[in-house]
């Protein structure tokens, strides 16, 4: 069985960690043309290092404040802060499924969290779950995080990866109400 785009997105808004991150600019490439979106030449830095700065500058820690809060709490409600509504939402719903979430050192309402959830309730054909977690949690914010985040110019690589995932909610949102 193969999984879910989503669990490729999970991984892209993860924290790049080794030398094995540098190789996910084909299958984004690919990703994107399917979707028809245009991507630069070179999508991924040439080093690690570059890499990882990039990710501290828009999801962790930069000067005059994050570029992009990676976090449902900062977004729902507009509350700013973490481990509010959205961290209690998301907690909810993988609940509901069945998981918990596991201490990785973040967030259960992280980006990469919720991706690799949504993956999660595809691959195991959990649709009115996923539906209902793309409608009333994930889609709720979104949309403001890719605002942010494509306001604070990203590379190439999370630009592309910041507009894929959007077309790819977008596509699971119908794909899940339709059938």
């Amino acid at each position: 069985m193969s999984q879910h785009p989503f669990h490729f997105l999970s991984r892209g808004f993860s924290y790049p960690e080794t030398e094995s991150f540098l190789g996910t600019e084909e299958p984004l490439r690919l990703l994107a043309g399917d979707l028809g979106i245009d991507v630069p030449e070179q999508l991924v830095p040439d080093s690690l290092t570059d890499m990882q700065a990039e990710y501290v500058r828009l999801f962790i820690n930069a000067m005059g404040g994050v570029g992009a809060p990676p976090y449902a709490s900062v977004y729902i409600n507009h509350a700013g802060i973490l481990c509010q509504q959205g961290y209690d939402e998301a907690l909810s719903f993988y609940s509901e499924a069945g998981l918990e979430p596991v201490g990785n050192g973040e967030s259960p309402d992280h980006i990469a969290h919720e991706l690799a959830f949504v993956g999660l309730l595809l691959d195991q054909g959990q649709d009115e779950l996923a539906e209902r977690f793309l409608e009333k949690h994930l889609g709720r914010w979104y949309p403001a995080f890719l605002e942010k985040l494509l306001n604070a110019e990203p590379d190439p690589f999370y630009r592309a990866l910041g507009q894929v995932t959007d077309l790819c909610l977008k596509h699971a949102k119908k794909e899940v109400v339709h059938e």
